[in-house]
């Protein structure tokens, strides 16, 4: 089944569940950790169930990125992440300074695959050969690799003195895998082999937490429209900002390290901006595959009444941070909608102070709108207040907002 089918496949019946992903230390030649192998994991016990090598590349990419985080993964060190054919063939969105692309030994090596791989370089990628055993049909990815991975359990040793020397002389830096034993490690450092991994120096760790739900029918709609020749950006930024959780994986994505933009980002507008709508295209899929149920429509709801009515509250004021507000708003249920404290929600997706202040203590301009939108809604009257409006402005701009909010629904519901 494709990528797109299965994000509109019916979801599983569980809406929230532990997710994993292993990871095990590459390390140089004085054992400091250089990187980290990210591997597939569908449990907590250490190994990798059966499937499909694309199926296990998309869970590691979006378990890694979307749900636990890139930075709490592999903190400044690379990630090595093993790519079946289609990701190496198609441009990628993953941060080419800090991914080096692991080409599997069983893939057949074609000129495309070749012209794939050098695209991916072209891009800034790094990429490594896994598993090497040595055959003419990887000449061609030998002269651009920038590692070679040799199996040393399974390769003699008289074949990995001669593949050392031949790849010290092409300049390609040497990773041993599967080291076991101290004798095994100086022998292969003795051979120049610059990066080791293995059980000698540590076993995979399974890395785990809880998924975040995902609105199965925004992720429809989100997937709908980019199969659209003329999807908009207007229109992705209306679908996305209509789903709390899908904002929240996105704007972590985008706020986190991994990226190294240069400011905070504070709205889905904002993101879909800068990043373009190719990048945002990928994302969205690895999203939408392992979309959840969403939470309780009434906390759907709210959290679309708090957004539109804190942005109408921006524009009547002549305010130009209208998405900024709208996103506060949208934010303001997270807890609800993740079962997790705001302030540990907020902590993972580095919005900038003024959003965070919003959030947390009702502070600032836009912190204001949505104390009032909360008063709104338990009926604190003296609460209800956002100079210079008057009272009657406000309850005009709460009625509109909740009628869209209620229109909104309705249009989900009707996919």
């Amino acid at each position: 089944m494709s990528s797109i089918a299965k994000a509109f496949s019916d979801p599983e019946p569980d809406a929230a569940e532990d997710i994993f992903v292993g990871r095990q230390p590459i390390l140089d030649r004085r054992l400091d950790v250089f990187a980290y192998e990210l591997l597939f994991r569908s449990s907590d016990r250490n190994r990798a169930d059966h499937v499909c090598d694309e199926d296990a590349t998309n869970q590691v990419l979006s378990n890694t990125f979307f749900e636990i985080g890139f930075t709490e993964m592999v903190g400044d060190a690379l990630a090595f992440i093993n790519c079946p054919r289609s990701v190496l063939m198609d441009e990628s969105y993953l941060p080419s300074d800090r991914v080096v692309l692991e080409v599997l030994e069983h893939l057949t090596v074609d000129q495309a695959l070749v012209d794939g791989c050098r695209a991916r370089k072209e891009q800034g990628f790094r990429l490594a050969l896994d598993d090497f055993i040595y055959s003419p049909q990887w000449r061609p990815l030998m002269d651009i690799a920038d590692f070679v991975k040799l199996d040393v359990r399974e390769s003699p040793p008289d074949e990995v003195e001669r593949l050392a020397r031949d790849f010290r002389e092409r300049g390609v830096r040497l990773l041993a895998e599967k080291v076991e034993t101290r004798q095994e490690y100086e022998w292969l450092r003795g051979l120049g082999f610059e990066l080791f991994q293995g059980y000698f120096f540590s076993r995979p760790e399974v890395i785990s937490t809880r998924k975040i739900p995902t609105g199965s029918l925004a992720a429809l709609r989100m997937i709908a429209e980019f199969q659209k020749p003329g999807a908009s950006a207007k229109k992705l930024t209306e679908i996305v900002s209509h789903d709390v959780s899908l904002s929240y994986k996105i704007l972590r994505f985008v706020n986190s390290a991994a990226l190294g933009l240069p400011r905070k980002i504070d709205s889905v507008q904002q993101a879909i901006v800068l990043i373009g709508l190719n990048p945002l295209r990928q994302w969205a899929t690895l999203i939408m595959m392992n979309a959840n149920e969403p939470p309780p429509a009434e906390v759907t709801r709210n959290a679309l009444v708090r957004a539109k009515f804190c942005e109408l509250i921006a524009v009547e004021t002549g305010h130009d941070g209208s998405a900024a507000f709208f996103m506060v708003g949208l934010l303001s249920c997270l807890e609800q909608c993740l079962r997790v404290p705001l302030a540990d929600a907020l902590g993972e997706l580095s919005l900038n102070d003024e959003c965070t202040a919003a959030l947390l203590s009702f502070e600032g301009r836009i912190g204001r709108a949505l104390r009032c939108a909360v008063a709104y809604e338990t009926c604190d009257w003296e609460q209800i207040a956002f100079e210079p409006l008057p009272a009657n402005t406000l309850t005009r701009l709460y009625t509109e907002a909740s009628s869209w909010s209620l229109q909104t629904c309705r249009g989900l519901a009707a996919l």
